[in-house]
């Protein structure tokens, strides 16, 4: 632990040195699938995110952030299970953590109101959970709770307003997003003849804080 708080009063005294500006933000995230998945899953509307900024120009910084979409609930089911059985709605959904790395340009003469455009590239880690009917094939079935994970990349597009609350330090921030998952599914007609689906996609609002220590 020692290590790496000398190497990060290091990072800070050289950013310092050179002028170069860092910071940190904080978010609540809405999000919503659009295309195949918003076929497929409800909006996010309990998400959380934080973002890391390094400032290589005055109006240029680069990003690394990552969000935590908590639960897409899934829109229709399976048909019912044998009665009296019952899928249970809570244990169908998806959750997403997309971890970003890219660019933002900021247009820093407007005031205390700063505007910005940046995009980059993705990596998401999902998991869908639901049930299956489990027992063997016995006459007495029960229902069991599954998980699934993948990781995809993907990319990232989209924008926001800071608005400034403390000089250069401490702002409020408002961007949406748009991000796209490289998991499209190909058909096999032999077994699975209605199964593509396109590249997910999904549309962020992200309302949060940043603050910059230099």
């Amino acid at each position: 632990m020692r290590k790496w708080m000398v190497l990060l009063a290091l990072g800070l005294a050289a950013a310092s040195a050179y002028g170069i500006g860092m910071g940190v933000g904080a978010f609540y995230t809405l999000s919503m699938p659009v295309g195949d998945a918003g076929e497929d899953y409800e909006m996010s509307i309990i998400g959380f995110g934080g973002e890391f900024h390094l400032g290589v120009l005055p109006a240029l910084d680069v990003n690394i952030g990552f969000d935590y979409n908590m639960k897409y609930k899934q829109k229709e089911l399976p048909a019912a299970p044998p009665a009296p059985l019952k899928w249970d709605e809570k244990n169908w959904h998806l959750t997403s953590i997309p971890i970003t790395f890219g660019a933002s340009y900021k247009f820093n003469d407007l005031g205390k109101v700063v505007p910005y455009v940046g995009g980059g590239g993705a990596f998401a880690m999902m998991k869908t959970h639901t049930e299956i009917l489990s027992g063997g094939g016995g006459a007495n079935p029960t229902i069991e709770a599954v998980s699934e994970s993948t990781s995809k990349p993907g990319v990232y597009a989209g924008g926001g307003v800071m608005f400034r609350i403390i000089a250069d330090k401490l702002f409020l921030d408002a961007n949406p997003r748009w991000t796209m998952i490289m998991d499209k599914v190909e058909d096999d007609p032999a077994t699975t003849p209605d199964e593509t689906k396109a590249n997910s996609q999904y549309v962020d609002v992200r309302i949060g804080v940043d603050y910059f220590f230099m």
